[in-house]
C-alpha cells in the first residue's frame, strides 16, 4: 500500500510536509476529500491491474488472455499487423567509405558518370553537409525504393569531400521495385533500332519475342510509342513551326526542362550542310535560360538556322539534346543520314564533348579564331613585355597562316623556341592553344569558316529585332520564338533571290576588277605538277613577278614567315566550267573560298571572262565602294 498512498497522495495533491501548516476542515471539505478519495483509490487499482498484465505477458501465456482477445480471428490479425508493418519498417543502412575528392566539380562528375543516383535530401550535421543521393532506377514515389544509395559528406573541419557508399547492392531489378506501367528503357532502346530498319509494327513484335529477357509490350503500347518515334505531329506546311522535340525531368531535386523549335522547311537545310554552327546566347528571357542556336553556313559565309531551343543551362547534355534532336529528325523526314565532321564553336566543352558524343569522336572541332586571339592578346598584355607585345602578336597571325597540318606543327615548334624566354606565356600557350584547343588555323579544315562570327551576328539580329533588346517571362519568349522561328523559314521563298543556300562562293564585281588587274600584271605562274582531272600552278606573292627558288627549307619562325608568304599554290580543274572548284592556299581563300589567284588564273586560261564593269576601271586603280557610275547624258564631261 505504499506506492498506493504516495499516488493517492500525489493525485489528490494533499501530501503533507512538517513544513506546511494545515487549514482546518469543514464537513463540505470532508465529503468532497471523500469522493476525490474513491476515485484515486479506482485508478490506482486499475494501474495495478495493468502493470500486473504486462509482467504476465512479458512472462508468457496466462489465462488473463482472453480478457483481450476472444477469438482466434484477433491473434491472426495482430499477426498480419505486425507482419505488414516489419515491411514499412525503415531500415538502418550501413554505410561504407570510398573515396575521397578535393574539389566538388570531380565529385559531382563521378556521380554524373555512374548515371545512377538522383539528389534526395540535404542534411548538416556536425560533421558537416550530408547530400543523399537515391537509385534512380525506380520512380521517385514508388512504394518500395531500391535499397543502394550513396551520399556526399562536406567535411566541416577541411575542403575533402567524403563519397560513402551502402553495403547493400542494386535490387531495383525485382519485380517489387521496377516499375511495370509503360514500356521499360531496354524494350525502347530495341524498338527504336528495329523501327530504324524500316520494320512494320507485326515484325517488331516478332523481333522482340526472340529476345530473351526482354519484356514485351501490348499491341497498344507499341502502336503508340511508334507514333512518338515517327513524329506524327509534324505539319504537312513546311513553314509553320512545331516542337521538334522536348526533355522534362521531375526526379531530380534540380528540376530541368529543355524544348527546341523549328520548321519542316529549316530541318531540311541541314541535308547541304558539311560544317555545323552551334552556341548559346543570353538576355532573351527574364529568368536568365540560355537560348541555344543550330545551323550552317554556305560558301558565301551566310549563316542559315536550323532551329532554336530553350534549355534551363548549358551543359553538354543540353547540347546533346540538340544534336540528337536534329539528327533523328533528317532521318525520320526525309530519310537522310546527317554526318556533320566540322564544328565550329568557342571554347566551351559542353559544346565540344556533345558534338563528339553525337556525331563520333573522327571529328574536327574548329576553335573560333575571334575568340581564340581575344584571349591570346589578353595573356600577352598580362605575361610579356610590352617592347616584345606587338611583335609575338604578329607572330601569332603568322602562325595563324599555316595552310596545313604538317606547317602547322613545324612552324609551333619554332615558334615556342622563338619565345622560350616568356616561360610564363609559352607554357600558356602550349597547354591551351596547341593541345587542348589547336584547331585555330586556316588551314585545319579546309572550305570551312575559321571564326563563328556568321552565328554571333545572327544571334545579334534575334536580340535587335525579335525581342527588341528586352527580356521576356519564359512563356511570353515562347510565342516570340514561335514569331522569330517562322520568319526565318519564310524567308527562304522561291523567288526570293536574296536568301539562298550558296554551293559555290558569289564573285563580286570588287573581285573582279582586283583579279582581271591581277591577270593583267606580268607574273610568271609556272605549272608546277598536273594530273587528268587538275592542274597544280606555282603563284609569286605579293609585288614579286618569279617564284623563287631556296636553297634549303626554313629552320626558324623568321625564315618561316619570309619563305611561306613568298609563293602561293592554285589548283585548277582541266574542265573549264568547274574553275570554281578550284583552290588557293592563299590566307585570303582559306577565309572567303574565293581569292583573286584563282579568279584570275581562270581569266589568264580564259575559262571565264569578266564583267566589262570590270575591265573598266584603269589597271592598278582600286574601285571605289558603291555601284558603278551610269553613264551621264551627251555634252556633258564624265
Amino acid at each position: 500500500m505504499k506506492h498506493y498512498d504516495a499516488i493517492l497522495s500525489y493525485v489528490c495533491g494533499l501530501r503533507s510536509s512538517p513544513t506546511t501548516p494545515q487549514a482546518p476542515r469543514t464537513p463540505g471539505h470532508d465529503r468532497q476529500f471523500s469522493r476525490v478519495r474513491a476515485l484515486a483509490f479506482i485508478g490506482c487499482v486499475l494501474v495495478s491491474i495493468f502493470f500486473a498484465m504486462a509482467n504476465e505477458n512479458l512472462a508468457g501465456p496466462s489465462s488473463c488472455a482472453p480478457l483481450l482477445s476472444t477469438s482466434s480471428e484477433s491473434d491472426e490479425d495482430e499477426y498480419k499487423i505486425t507482419e505488414h508493418t516489419k515491411k514499412r519498417r525503415r531500415q538502418n543502412k550501413v554505410w561504407v567509405f570510398e573515396r575521397k575528392f578535393i574539389t566538388v566539380r570531380s565529385a559531382e562528375e563521378f556521380i554524373k558518370n555512374e548515371k545512377t543516383w538522383s539528389i534526395q535530401k540535404i542534411h548538416t550535421t556536425e560533421e558537416g553537409v550530408k547530400r543523399y543521393y537515391r537509385c534512380n532506377k525506380v520512380k521517385l514515389r514508388a512504394e518500395i525504393q531500391c535499397s543502394a544509395a550513396i551520399y556526399l559528406l562536406f567535411d566541416a573541419s577541411c575542403d575533402d569531400i567524403l563519397l560513402f557508399r551502402t553495403e547493400t547492392c542494386h535490387d531495383h531489378e525485382n519485380s517489387d521495385c521496377q516499375s511495370t506501367r509503360g514500356i521499360n528503357e531496354a524494350t525502347k532502346k530495341e524498338i527504336e533500332k528495329l523501327f530504324e530498319l524500316r520494320l512494320k509494327p507485326k515484325s517488331i513484335m516478332k523481333n522482340l519475342s526472340k529476345i530473351n529477357g526482354l519484356v514485351l509490350p501490348t499491341k497498344l503500347q507499341l502502336n503508340n510509342y511508334l507514333k512518338i518515334i515517327q513524329n506524327s505531329e509534324i505539319p504537312d506546311d513546311g513553314h509553320e513551326v512545331f516542337v521538334l522535340a522536348y526533355e522534362i525531368s521531375e526526379d531530380d531535386l534540380d528540376q530541368n526542362f529543355r524544348f527546341m523549335l523549328t520548321t519542316k522547311y529549316l530541318i531540311g537545310l541541314s541535308r547541304q550542310c558539311s560544317v555545323l554552327h552551334a552556341d548559346a546566347t543570353y538576355k532573351l528571357i527574364w529568368q536568365g535560360f540560355p537560348v541555344l542556336v543550330i545551323g550552317t553556313t554556305d560558301r558565301d559565309k551566310h549563316f542559315h538556322p536550323f532551329g532554336l531551343a530553350v534549355t534551363t543551362a548549358e551543359r553538354t547534355e543540353d547540347f546533346i539534346f540538340l544534336f540528337s534532336a536534329l539528327k533523328k529528325a533528317v532521318f525520320s523526314i526525309f530519310s537522310y543520314t546527317l554526318s556533320c565532321k566540322v564544328l565550329v564553336c568557342d571554347a566551351a566543352k559542353a559544346i565540344q564533348t556533345a558534338f563528339a558524343c553525337t556525331f563520333g569522336t573522327d571529328t574536327v572541332i574548329r576553335m573560333c579564331w575571334a575568340h581564340a586571339k581575344k584571349k591570346m592578346q589578353t595573356r600577352v598584355e598580362q605575361s610579356v613585355q610590352k617592347k616584345s607585345q606587338k611583335e609575338i602578336l604578329q607572330d601569332i597571325d603568322a602562325l595563324q597562316c599555316a595552310s596545313t597540318q604538317e606547317i602547322f606543327d613545324r612552324a609551333s615548334e619554332k615558334f615556342l623556341d622563338k619565345w622560350k624566354a616568356e616561360k610564363d606565356f609559352v607554357t600558356y600557350f602550349e597547354n591551351e592553344w596547341l593541345i587542348l584547343n589547336r584547331f585555330w588555323y586556316l588551314g585545319a579544315s579546309l572550305g570551312t569558316p575559321a571564326t563563328n562570327n556568321a552565328l554571333e551576328s545572327f544571334n545579334k539580329t534575334i536580340k535587335d529585332g525579335g525581342t527588341l533588346r528586352e527580356r521576356h517571362p519564359l512563356a511570353r519568349f515562347l510565342v516570340i520564338a514561335s514569331d522569330i522561328v517562322k520568319d526565318w523559314s519564310n524567308e527562304y521563298v522561291i523567288n526570293n533571290t536574296e536568301r539562298r543556300f550558296a554551293q559555290l562562293p558569289t564573285v563580286s564585281l570588287k573581285m573582279w576588277t582586283e583579279s582581271y588587274q591581277w591577270a593583267k600584271l606580268s607574273k610568271q605562274v609556272p605549272l608546277k605538277n598536273s594530273t587528268e582531272l587538275v592542274c597544280s600552278y606555282r603563284i609569286p606573292a605579293g609585288s614579286d613577278l618569279d617564284c623563287k627558288n631556296y636553297e634549303k627549307p626554313w629552320e626558324t619562325f623568321d625564315e618561316y614567315k619570309e619563305q611561306h608568304f613568298r609563293e602561293w599554290e592554285v589548283i585548277m580543274p582541266r574542265e573549264k566550267e568547274n574553275w570554281l572548284h578550284g583552290t588557293c592556299n592563299c590566307p585570303k581563300f582559306l577565309k572567303d573560298y574565293i581569292c583573286k589567284h584563282l579568279v584570275g588564273l581562270a581569266i589568264r586560261l580564259k575559262h571565264v571572262q569578266p564583267p566589262s564593269e570590270a575591265r573598266a576601271i584603269p589597271i592598278g586603280m582600286k574601285r571605289k565602294r558603291g555601284r558603278p557610275a551610269k553613264a551621264k547624258k551627251a555634252l556633258i564631261v564624265q
